[in-house]
């Protein structure tokens, strides 16, 4: 059982060898190792070169930035294992990652495998942002109605899946390289309306490390607001057929909606102190002028900040509203 590792690599030449290393060290070897450089101006591309020619199951592609979707369709256009994977250029797997997945889908013949995420905080300590998921098997219905009733199945990341490589082409599910932001959630939205049979493994696989690097992740992105909302929707449209009351719905909604609310100022706070005043600002005004759905405005908030940042919101008055992002960052960081 064949897979293909798709890695997009943009000036990662201190992460990258680890992570290379990490695939060279699975004691399942049935792989092939796709590195697309995707225009990097540092020593990314030599190092990728390096590796190919000491091991043939390394492949190496580049092309000038066009980003990181970009990137991963040009790998999947290369892939010919039955099975593909992705991962991020400056992160780590365990050894026994590709021996379980191979087990599971030789069992299974599942269409997607999903396993649990450490996250390495800068120090090196593990944070433990997601429970680990049950080693179980799902329907995609059964999936997506435990996602409802969980709200956490790792549905955001591609790094920590396996995808049968015939779904994907027959339904021709690629990135959309027009979004800058939360491309692997609307690619996973897409596999999943369509896969009949998930897999789901419960160790901690693959270690997500949480660095300051400039990662798309990390970076700052003034309309952040408008596409957290339009990921909202997306994944309440993915769900749609499999809420079983209206009322089940309605908290799904508005929960996921203050989810996201509080995530796009997350990435303001978090990125506040290396903004100027002007992108400040600018943020601010996005953040209020962005098109939330009608529940965002009624749905229940437990943070007694949350709800004011979003009255505050609603006002539409930059100026009272970077002041109460100001505050709020006092508050909460």
């Amino acid at each position: 059982m064949s897979v293909s590792v798709i890695v997009p690599v943009y000036n990662a030449e201190r992460f990258l060898p680890k992570a290379i290393e990490s695939v060279l060290s699975q004691t399942y070897t049935d792989w092939e190792l796709i590195l697309v450089d995707d225009g990097s101006t540092d020593g990314s591309l030599g190092i990728c070169e390096t590796y190919a020619n000491r091991d043939r199951r390394i492949k190496v592609f580049s092309q000038e930035n066009h980003g990181v979707s970009s990137a991963r369709n040009l790998g999947l256009g290369y892939a010919r294992g039955a099975y593909v994977t992705f991962m991020d250029s400056d992160d780590e797997l365990d050894a026994g990652a590709f021996e379980a997945c191979a087990e599971r889908v030789g069992k299974t013949g599942a269409d997607m495998v999903v396993f649990s995420i450490d996250f390495i905080a800068s120090n090196g300590a593990k944070e433990v942002r997601l429970p680990a998921l049950e080693d179980k098997e799902y329907t995609g219905d059964t999936f997506l109605r435990t996602y409802i009733q969980k709200k956490v199945m790792y549905v955001y990341s591609n790094a920590n899946k396996w995808y049968k490589r015939s779904l994907l082409d027959t339904y021709g599910i690629r990135f959309d390289e027009a979004v800058r932001f939360g491309e692997d959630r609307l690619f996973n939205y897409e596999v999943l309306r369509v896969a009949d049979r998930i897999s789901t493994l419960s160790p901690r696989f693959y270690r997500y490390y949480l660095r300051n690097n400039g990662s798309l992740s990390s970076r700052y992105i003034e309309n952040f607001a408008e596409i957290a909302m339009g990921l909202h929707r997306a994944k309440v449209a993915m769900l749609e057929p499999y809420f079983i009351s209206a009322e089940e719905r309605r908290r799904f909604v508005e929960w996921d909606a203050k989810t996201e609310f509080f995530n796009t100022l997350a990435h303001l706070c978090e990125a506040w102190p290396r903004l100027s005043v002007a992108e400040r600002r600018a943020f601010c005004q996005k953040l209020s002028t962005t098109e939330y759905p009608t529940y965002f405005w009624h749905g229940r908030l437990r943070s007694g900040s949350l709800r004011i940042m979003r009255r505050v919101v609603g006002w539409q008055n930059v100026d009272i509203l970077y002041a109460a992002v100001a505050c709020y960052r006092r508050l909460k960081y």
